[in-house]
């Protein structure tokens, strides 16, 4: 018997809305004034909307200069979206780079994987929410969708294929 290896790539990216339903702006505990959340993509739309934006590697803010890098591609010349459509389409370029990494360093072949991802929303009162993006699972090479589903109580979150088997529970994190 041959031994399986199994490996689970979940990321969600961040959003915030504050109660007055701003998205990108929230308030912080020990602080009176509205902050800015989201800085890097937030920075990003500032640098389109000044139409300064630079695109070089800055050996100060690699993490920053990669994003723009990635994102530049995904943009409409002459069009800076908000907020919200940039997180999702942040989301879409870490899927194509967690797929593509997956297809690099895992063997298909002596592993079963799961990919889950989505947007980790930070609502107003200390709420927190997931916008569920791609959900799959590949058991001996063939792929199930997987979906969330909340229990009966309430309680705990599922994930369960699509065909309505689950694969497993975990609670419901509240603050």
């Amino acid at each position: 018997m041959s031994l399986v290896r199994k490996f689970i790539r979940a990321h969600f990216d961040d959003l915030i809305s504050n109660s007055g339903e701003e998205i990108g702006w929230c308030y912080r505990s020990g602080q009176q004034q509205i902050s800015k959340a989201c800085g890097a993509l937030v920075a990003f739309r500032e640098e389109l909307e000044s139409g300064t934006l630079r695109v070089d590697l800055d050996p100060d803010n690699l993490e920053q200069s990669m994003l723009k890098q990635r994102l530049i591609h995904k943009l409409r010349y002459g069009k800076v979206p908000g907020l919200s459509t940039m997180t999702k389409l942040t989301h879409e370029a870490i899927l194509e780079d967690l797929e593509r990494m997956i297809r690099l360093t895992i063997d298909t072949s002596r592993s079963h994987y799961a990919v889950l991802t989505g947007i980790q929303i930070h609502g107003p009162h200390n709420r927190t929410y997931i916008w569920p993006g791609k959900m799959y699972a590949v058991v001996e090479g063939k792929r199930h969708s997987l979906s969330l589903e909340k229990s009966a109580d309430g309680a705990k979150i599922k994930l369960v294929r699509r065909a309505g088997r689950s694969l497993g529970g975990a609670n419901r994190r509240t603050r």
